[in-house]
């Protein structure tokens, strides 16, 4: 029993930077088990479940445990979006690659439709894996529903992407920051203002259904 609220306070601290740090790691560990092209996004999803929970009150979680039963269970579906995104990321990177050599009006055209495509990319890619953990819907609605979800908060996705800048930027000072807290931090960032968005619209559905029932 901690009576000192010093005590109290230092002990959340620490206990927050240890979960950070073996969340980090434990998604580095899972990323390369799956050998890192397969690894990453079963490892994502994990540690973005993980963080759900926790957000959720659930302190007592198993961390290790939680992150390795859900990197099991959704290992070929969690991939399943893992390749989407990366073959259309590289799809992106290529194009660009392929305008960067163009001259002309014709190259404003198609630099203005690669700057859509990006932006839908981005704000999917914000929201996929949040989405991904907190419905249950099928395979290709995870994608509509980040979509839909991120073009009506197009300010949340602006700010976890200047957030996620941020957090990297500081890791390019502080390498150690990469191997022990970036990625985990990212995670934690954008699930808590996910549950935001997400509580929203279930309460204006909720509303709605209020509205329907009482006309």
């Amino acid at each position: 029993m901690m009576n000192d609220p010093t005590e109290g306070l230092i002990y959340k601290i620490v206990d927050w930077v240890a979960t950070v740090t073996v969340l980090n790691l434990l998604w580095l560990l899972l990323t390369l088990l799956g050998g890192v092209v397969f690894g990453w996004a079963p490892a994502t999803v994990a540690i973005f479940a993980v963080w759900r929970q926790k957000a959720r009150k659930d302190e007592r979680l198993p961390i290790a445990k939680a992150m390795w039963q859900e990197y099991r269970t959704n290992f070929l579906k969690a991939n399943g979006l893992g390749l989407i995104l990366m073959a259309s990321g590289v799809s992106l990177i290529f194009y660009s690659f392929t305008l960067a050599q163009w001259e002309g009006v014709l190259m404003l055209v198609f630099w203005m439709i690669f700057l859509l495509i990006a932006i839908i990319y981005v704000t999917v890619l914000v929201f996929i894996f949040p989405v991904y953990t907190h419905y249950d819907i099928k395979f290709l609605e995870y994608f509509r529903y980040a979509f839909s979800i991120g073009i009506a908060h197009l300010h949340y996705v602006v700010m976890i992407v200047l957030a996620v800048g941020v957090i990297f930027w500081i890791s390019n000072i502080i390498i150690a920051i990469y191997l022990f807290f970036s990625f985990s931090l990212v995670a934690m960032f954008v699930t808590h203002l996910s549950l935001i968005v997400f509580d929203k619209i279930e309460e204006k559905q909720l509303d709605n259904g209020k509205d329907a029932e009482g006309e």
